[in-house]
C-alpha cells in the first residue's frame, strides 16, 4: 500500500491560453485503463479482499481508512492508495467518502504523485 497525494499545493500553476489553474498530473498509461466512481455512505466499508489488478484510488471528498496486510492509514480527500496487483486491501469511512478507482495491469504513479 502506498499513499499519494494529489492536492492542489501539489500541483502546478497553468497560464497557457490565458489560463489561470492549478493541475496536478495523476498518471499516464498506454494500456487499457477503467475508471469507477465509488460512493461510501457513513458506516460503509469495501470488505478485505486481494486486488484483482494494480488499482489506484483517489479520494475526491470525505475520508476514512485504507489498510492492507500491516498497516491501517487515514485517508482524506486529496489523498490517495496505490495497491498492487493481488495486495490483501480493505477501505472504510465513518462519515462518508466519494472515490474515483482506477485500475489497471501495469499502473504506475511514480511520475506524478506525491508519496505521503
Amino acid at each position: 500500500m502506498e499513499l499519494l497525494s494529489f492536492e492542489k499545493e501539489r500541483g502546478k500553476s497553468m497560464h497557457q491560453f490565458d489560463s489561470t489553474f492549478v493541475m496536478t498530473r495523476i498518471l499516464q498509461s498506454d494500456e487499457p485503463v477503467n475508471i469507477a466512481a465509488v460512493y461510501l455512505t457513513p458506516g460503509d466499508v469495501i470488505g478485505y479482499h486481494r486486488a484483482s489488478t494494480s488499482q489506484l484510488v483517489l479520494i475526491m471528498s470525505g475520508e476514512g481508512t485504507v489498510r492492507d496486510e500491516q498497516h491501517m492509514r487515514p485517508i482524506k480527500a486529496g489523498q490517495a492508495v496505490f495497491w498492487a496487483q493481488q495486495e490483501w486491501h480493505e477501505m472504510a469511512t465513518e462519515v462518508g467518502m466519494m472515490a474515483l478507482v482506477i485500475e489497471g495491469e501495469l499502473l504506475s504513479t511514480t511520475h506524478f504523485l506525491t508519496t505521503l
